[in-house]
């Protein structure tokens, strides 16, 4: 497998040894096997019977790559794991054409995208999924002889699922995609605890052949704020949706006459302590910054239900909880009919 090193910032890619190779001479086809591993060209070998010829064609990683009709095909795999610095699997294609001078120069056949999540801070990504209106990943077919640039065509799938392992927010998180311009493309960011949220891009994002587009969202701002206008114990949720309420107060914010404090002090952890009706929430509940955040299920109304949400300190103590109320709108509409004069 080959690793991509984003350490030095320019992506360097790495060969490791044994990493196995497609080659054709357009009628057979062998599976070859980097030799010694590195950053710099090295000499490749064949497990069973080696092709001969004058010219060949090589498709990286070999997973899912042939050649038909003159075209060959590679993949890019729709479910990714990223680590901080590097890939950490095979997951970037590329394509070589040789000649006389039996020299395989690889090109790449994919593209980078950099995902950013600000807005928070102490809390863990761990994956993401990008959904486009067309394929991005899976099947790729790629036009190419050697003198141009390669042609890349994605008849794949129209998502990535990128494993992050608790990364950071605001570090960056790459994915690897098919190259072009993808309208409306969204994000969905998953926190280590259940949280995710959706991040929809406003503009088209464009992806270059052998390039990296970035791609920037502050996940805090999708999120509506329950609290603006007060604190309160209990919260109404009329529509689906993105939520966060003030969390580092007790209901009203008020310290009461009895002494009670109306900071919560040492907070930890947000979690749902009981339900009733339909359930009305995705993913669970997150503790972050002061607020605890929450999504809806995805539906036309949200279902009618009701939740205790408790917040724990580190030692794992309820020191607050809230009721949050899942309440369906409808719109009645009547019909008049006047006298006639």
């Amino acid at each position: 497998r080959t690793t991509v090193d984003f350490a030095s910032g320019e992506g360097i890619v790495k060969w490791i040894a044994d990493d196995p190779v497609f080659i054709t001479n357009g009628t057979q086809t062998a599976t070859y096997y980097i030799k010694k591993g590195g950053s710099t060209s090295s000499v490749m070998y064949c497990k069973g019977t080696a092709l001969d010829g004058d010219s060949f064609l090589s498709v990286y990683p070999s997973t899912g790559a042939s050649y038909e009709e003159g075209v060959l095909h590679a993949s890019i795999p729709t479910v990714q794991t990223y680590v901080k610095d590097g890939f950490a699997s095979q997951t970037f294609p590329m394509v070589a054409v040789c000649g006389e001078d039996r020299v395989l120069n690889y090109r790449n056949a994919a593209s980078l995208l950099k995902i950013v999540p600000t807005g928070w801070s102490g809390a863990k990504v761990s994956q993401i999924t990008i959904n486009a209106q067309v394929p991005i990943a899976g099947d790729l077919t790629v036009a190419y002889d050697g003198t141009t640039a390669p042609i890349v065509t994605c008849n794949g799938s129209k998502s990535v699922t990128v494993m992050c392992g608790g990364i950071e927010i605001g570090e960056p998180i790459y994915a690897v995609v098919a190259p072009g311009t993808y309208e409306n493309l969204s994000v969905v960011v998953s926190i280590v605890g259940g949280l995710s949220v959706k991040c929809t891009s406003q503009q088209a994002v464009e992806v270059e052949r052998s390039r990296f587009a970035v791609s920037e969202y502050d996940i805090s701002s999708q999120f509506k704020d329950l609290s603006n206008e007060g604190t309160a114990n209990c919260y109404i949720i009329s529509e689906p949706g993105s939520y966060r309420f003030k969390a580092s107060v007790r209901g009203n914010g008020v310290t009461t006459s009895c002494g009670l404090s109306a900071k919560n002090e040492d907070a930890s952890s947000a979690v749902q302590y009981y339900a009733d009706g339909e359930t009305f929430v995705n993913g669970g509940f997150s503790y972050i910054d002061g607020y605890i955040y929450f999504s809806t299920v995805e539906a036309e109304s949200i279902p009618i239900g009701t939740s205790l949400i408790n917040l724990k300190n580190s030692s794992g103590q309820v020191i607050w909880s809230w009721h949050l109320c899942g309440v369906a709108t409808t719109i009645v509409q009547r019909r008049v009919t006047l006298p006639q004069v």
